[in-house]
């Protein structure tokens, strides 16, 4: 059996030259797209703010009419976060706290009644912002209590 091994004239591989090339193309297009990125990101914070505030709004309501009470919620500094209480000082939900965003509630308080409807914070609107954005979601609660949200500021 003969084999013959025949060495390569020129080996196979990348030279420094061309990986200091690569590696500053993607240093070039990582930069171009940082500032894209975090406005994503700032979106996004508002974005899920806007929804854990929804959903203890669904919450709250739902609550009330199934305990047949009163749930009520402190919307003065969401900033800090938010509980969601029965009539009776059950601690149904504890939000933590968002703390880069901004929070500008209409009204102090919102509560529920047993039958799912308003008894205070008739009309409320809460506006979640981004004080290095102008991302912005705007939630209102219409008059019979239920809640919705939509991009921008409330007005």
């Amino acid at each position: 059996m003969n084999t013959t091994i025949t060495a390569n004239s020129r080996t196979k591989g990348f030279t420094l030259l061309e990986l200091m090339i690569v590696v500053a193309l993607v240093a070039i297009i990582a930069t171009m797209g940082y500032p894209s990125f975090t406005e994503l990101i700032v979106s996004q914070r508002v974005r899920a703010a806007a929804s854990a505030l929804y959903d203890s709004l669904l919450l709250a309501r739902s609550e009330a009419v199934k305990r047949n009470t009163a749930v009520s919620m402190s919307v003065t500094n969401l900033k800090d976060g938010w509980t969601i209480v029965t009539s009776d000082s059950t601690l149904l939900r504890t939000q933590e706290p968002f703390a880069s965003l901004e929070f500008s509630p209409t009204n102090p308080s919102i509560a529920y009644n047993g039958f799912g409807r308003l008894s205070s914070g008739a009309g409320a609107k809460i506006t979640v912002t981004s004080p290095s954005s102008s991302k912005s979601r705007c939630i209102t609660i219409d008059t019979v209590g239920r809640p919705r949200v939509a991009e921008g500021i409330c007005t």
